[in-house]
């Protein structure tokens, strides 16, 4: 009987000659704790720039030992076994709380929209959507740590009766009353489930993350757009900015770029791309002073990063936009002032390289 056959509806339990996306599937279908098993015991699909392949547990350990050395630190460990509860707990059916087949059935439906029948192309790509998930839910799962040791419970009394609810401790007791009456419309206590939407007005005002139950529909990969960049790049967006991130990825893959660009050595291009930054920033972004500061051609500065293109994104825009859109608070400014389908659109641009 071949491993992933499955027999009365039940899957084949010789787990380590399936598929990774089989064993995700039989968690999702038939809460298949031996597949859960094999994937955490014996899947190495992560990856770091020292080590690339990673069991989900060590991976975690990486995003927890990086988030230590932030501001974040003292959520850390509550962050990592919530995110640990989010790709591992399967609860008995009287039993509520975090669910990992919610998590596992969005890495199934991002997978499923790339998926391209190459078996090994689609090992990498699942792998990638691993990565990235568990990235993103490990940055959630530290806010949401934060949120509720920042939040103290609070009666909030209406006329019909009260609405107990969670409020940031900042607040004190007779501001947080005037807050919730300018910012919740028809308040009634006794209606089904005014409790929610009045904690999800409040949750969203103040920390706009997910809470940790949160439905499957947010669970699948919605904030994630198409890109090549490694996991490793986007997970730096955060704690180095924006230029910093680009400078970084473009130097590291010096090979990948355009012959002249590759002259400028690893430092020569971080510098470039620091000084482009620091133009756009200062509305002062001229394309023939910038390349012949760094003895480019015209050409082959309007292909990096031309200021003047139609159709053919600059390289180093397409990668910005790829980062634009692959950070959930970037990407909330990008939607805030309407630009996130032109972001998408830049983020997914078909740019050729000339040997220039």
């Amino acid at each position: 009987m071949k491993a992933n056959k499955e027999t009365n509806g039940h899957p084949d339990r010789n787990q380590s000659a399936r598929s990774t996306i089989n064993l995700i599937k039989s968690i999702v279908s038939h809460s298949d704790h031996e597949a859960l098993k094999e994937f955490h015991d014996f899947r190495t699909v992560f990856s770091t720039t020292e080590k690339p392949r990673l069991l989900f547990a060590n991976y975690l350990s990486h995003l927890r030992d990086r988030a230590l050395k932030t501001s974040w630190g003292i959520h850390c460990d509550g962050a990592y076994n919530l995110t640990v509860d989010k790709f591992s707990r399967i609860p008995k059916e009287e039993e509520s709380g975090v669910d990992c087949r919610k998590y596992f059935l969005g890495v199934i439906t991002t997978f499923e929209q790339s998926r391209t029948g190459q078996s090994l192309s689609d090992e990498f790509s699942l792998a990638r959507i691993l990565q990235r998930f568990v990235y993103r839910h490990f940055q959630l799962s530290l806010k949401e740590c934060y949120r509720n040791g920042d939040m103290t419970r609070y009666a909030w009394r209406v006329k019909d009766g009260t609405i107990k609810i969670k409020m940031p401790r900042t607040i004190p007791g007779p501001a947080r009353s005037r807050w919730l009456a300018s910012h919740i419309t028809d308040p009634a206590p006794n209606r089904p489930g005014e409790q929610h939407r009045v904690q999800t007005i409040i949750d969203d005002h103040f920390y706009s993350t997910s809470q940790a139950s949160e439905s499957v529909e947010k669970v699948s990969e919605q904030f994630w757009a198409p890109t090549d960049l490694p996991s490793t790049c986007l997970e730096s967006l955060t704690t180095h900015g924006l230029a910093s991130t680009i400078a970084d990825e473009k130097a590291d893959r010096i090979m990948d770029q355009r012959p002249a660009i590759q002259l400028l050595g690893q430092d020569g291009i971080k510098e470039l791309i620091h000084h482009i930054f620091r133009a756009l920033a200062d509305g002062d972004y001229r394309d023939s002073q910038i390349a012949k500061k760094f003895n480019l051609s015209k050409s082959t500065f309007s292909r990096f990063a031309g200021s003047n293109w139609k159709g053919c994104v600059p390289d180093l825009f397409v990668n910005t936009a790829q980062l634009l859109m692959n950070d959930p608070a970037y990407r909330e400014v990008v939607t805030a002032i309407g630009l996130e389908a032109k972001a998408e659109a830049m983020g997914t641009a078909q740019h050729s390289r000339s040997e220039l």
